[in-house]
């Protein structure tokens, strides 16, 4: 299958590298795909819509930069490293339809009972909002060396990948 641009949120934390190696696994070989990593943060917020705005850029302009350190990218591929301020689950879909992505790859943190209920789960309204196929994994997928990800080409669109 081949892919333009596949987005892969990230939350900066240890999981997310297993995300990015399973979607950069993906689009291994194909010249012109591109890898877009993206962070979502909550919106600054200032008493004053001047300052708010400054503080915005420059907490963006430094979010950017630990997310290039966090997750650098190799010689010769197409990494874009993109921060996004809001709803993490907004933002993403967002982000993916405006892009105009072909596959969004990301993790689940596998919450269940009432922490789901009290935090939500942004892995399943990603799932349900986002313009194109998603691709749900849990931390320890792609490390498990029995597991294997196939992508059959006549999928409309991607769910969980159950361990």
């Amino acid at each position: 299958m081949q892919f333009r641009r596949v987005l892969c949120p990230v939350d900066l934390s240890e999981s997310s590298r297993e995300a990015i190696q399973l979607a950069k696994g993906l689009i291994e070989g194909q010249s012109l795909a591109e890898l877009i990593l993206l962070h979502v943060t909550a919106p600054a917020v200032s008493a004053v819509g001047g300052l708010a705005m400054a503080t915005a850029d420059v907490q963006t302009e430094l979010d950017r930069r630990s997310l290039q350190e966090a997750f650098p990218a190799s010689p010769g591929s197409r990494v874009r490293h993109e921060v996004r301020r809001g709803s993490p689950a907004d933002a993403i879909c967002r982000f993916a339809a405006d892009e105009h992505c072909d596959l969004v790859v990301m993790m689940t943190h596998g919450r269940t009972g009432l922490t789901r209920i009290i935090m939500g789960s942004v892995a399943e309204e990603v799932l349900r909002h986002a313009p194109c196929p998603v691709l749900l994994m849990r931390p320890g997928t792609v490390s498990h060396p029995a597991r294997t990800v196939s992508v059959p080409a006549s999928l409309s669109r991607l769910s969980r990948v159950r361990s």
